[in-house]
């Protein structure tokens, strides 16, 4: 029986395990998808709340919560997709309410580029 995870993930670790020896560059996938969670909890609350000062405030709450969360920081730990596929659907869902708020032309691509990179690295 052959792999059931989807391969961005692996491809991605492995491109890394190129640049160094040892498991730091593989868990450095996991660790930025991590770090970057916390600016798009940010925007996509802020998207989601509003664009004013009331919305800026729940943006910073919740990447304040993401930024302690002990599930988040152990699963940037570790060499698994988790944080990844978070990261990727965070990021298309701030662009599906983007669109959802003020249309545009980029809004609904970045959403389905966003989406896909998240199917691409686990299927849960």
């Amino acid at each position: 029986m052959g792999n059931a995870h989807p391969p961005l993930f692996y491809l991605l670790i492995r491109a890394m395990s190129g640049l160094a020896d040892g498991i730091a560059p593989l868990r450095c996938v996991a660790l930025v998808a991590g770090c970057c969670c916390v600016p798009v909890t940010f925007l996509f609350v802020r998207e989601c709340v509003s664009r004013d000062a009331i919305g800026t405030l729940a943006g910073l709450l919740a990447a304040a919560l993401m930024a302690i969360s002990q599930t988040a920081v152990e699963m940037s730990q570790i060499v698994r997709p988790y944080t990844l596929q978070i990261f990727a659907m965070t990021l298309g869902l701030f662009y599906l309410v983007r669109f959802m708020r003020r249309g545009g032309r980029r809004s609904l691509p970045l959403y389905a580029v966003w989406m896909t990179v998240a199917l691409l690295t686990h299927y849960g």
